[in-house]
């Protein structure tokens, strides 16, 4: 569970940081087409909201299952 912790830590982060300089490198310096910027931006985001919920789900049905094993709540 501590690899996926983890993952649903370094995969947002890292997308936001990449996409972060990208923006930056876009703002002073052309490096992509206009078009392209705006899919990789829109990638970017579902990228980061499909990691996000993911890692909440999982932190949740973790939580339960902890919670059952202990006898704090009915199966």
């Amino acid at each position: 569970m501590k690899t996926l912790k983890m993952l649903s830590i370094a995969v947002p982060l890292a997308t936001l940081i990449a996409w972060g300089l990208l923006a930056l490198a876009q703002l002073w310096v052309e490096v992509v087409s206009e078009d392209a910027f705006v899919k990789i931006t829109i990638s970017a985001a579902i990228v980061i909201v499909v990691s996000v919920i993911t890692a909440i789900s999982v932190r949740g049905y973790v939580e339960n299952s902890e919670l059952k094993k202990q006898g704090y709540l009915d199966d």
